[in-house]
């Protein structure tokens, strides 16, 4: 098997526990993008059961096939939708390989559920009421949160992300449009003859 992108070998990564509300706020990012339409409900029902499956010492690695036995829904839904949490940047997905005589093999995936608030992640309507500078009741698990300059980056280029998409959604609207009236034009021919 070759080299897999985001590959690494078995029990070489460091697991982080789910602090405080995380949990609650990875199901509510997951709501999030299936209300938007960036996620299906299937891919929401497997990403309710990864945060089943999330244990007290961080570790995350349920098979596909019980993924898909807890989200009720086949194997191949389940691996369509983990794609789809992936891309939406509601998970981070690392496959494990281990080396063999013949080379190397995949055992197993390792899945990190992403609680931090990412331009990728972002609800379309969550708009924080106050951005703060990070204090010492802030320090996160990984040190300080973002500082409010980072936040301003952040939610400029979300701003600049939901322009270009409204735009793009302007556009297929009226391609839409005019391929409804250019349909009625010719259906109305079809009945003058």
């Amino acid at each position: 098997m070759a080299w897999l992108r985001g590959s690494e070998y078995a029990d070489s990564r460091q697991f982080r526990p789910l602090q405080g509300n995380e949990r609650a706020r990875a199901k509510w990012l997951g709501r999030q993008a299936k209300g938007q339409g960036r996620i299906t409900a299937n891919a929401l029902q497997v990403h309710e059961a990864l945060i089943r499956h999330h244990g007290p010492d961080g570790r995350c690695d349920p098979k596909v096939d019980t993924l898909a036995a807890a989200a009720q829904c086949h194997r191949a839904t389940a691996l369509r939708s983990l794609d789809q949490l992936e891309a939406c940047g509601l998970i981070r997905r690392t496959r494990r390989i281990v080396r063999t005589r013949a080379g190397r093999r995949q055992t197993s995936n390792a899945y990190e559920l992403r609680t931090e608030l990412t331009p990728s992640n972002v609800p379309r309507r969550y708009a924080p009421r106050k951005l703060t500078a990070p204090t010492r009741q802030s320090l996160g698990p990984q040190g300080p949160v973002r500082s409010v300059e980072e936040q301003k980056r952040i939610l400029a280029a979300y701003a600049a992300q939901e322009t270009q998409a409204l735009d793009l959604a302007e556009v297929r609207r009226r391609q839409t449009e005019r391929a409804a009236a250019e349909r009625a034009a010719k259906l109305a021919a079809m009945w003058r003859r």
